[in-house]
């Protein structure tokens, strides 16, 4: 996943996988170049084309939330917006689910 953002090198500062945030370690940050927005993102794989994936994206933002992944973002006053992403991928398919934090 780190190598597709390479192409995002224009508004992207920084991204770290699985980095220690909160109680957990979040698949996925991402910080702009302006310093003022992170995106979280947590990633997840049905298991079957049945599955509802949308479900099992909703489950990751929770993820996020319940593990406090934005946690370390949220006193600093430089970055205003902070977004939750839950993303389910079944073989080609995918689905996302997004969150404003901050």
């Amino acid at each position: 996943m780190n190598g597709l953002l390479g192409s995002g090198s224009t508004i992207i500062q920084e991204q770290n996988s699985n980095k220690e945030s909160g109680n957990g370690y979040a698949d996925l940050t991402i910080f702009s170049k302006t310093g003022s927005e992170v995106a979280i993102l947590e990633l997840k794989k049905a298991n079957k084309m049945t599955d509802d994936r949308n479900k099992i994206a909703l489950s990751a933002i929770q993820q996020i939330k319940e593990k406090m992944y934005a946690e370390p973002y949220m006193s600093n006053t430089t970055i205003k917006h902070i977004y939750a992403y839950g993303i389910c991928f079944c073989n080609k398919l995918c689905n996302v689910v997004s969150d404003i934090l901050k």
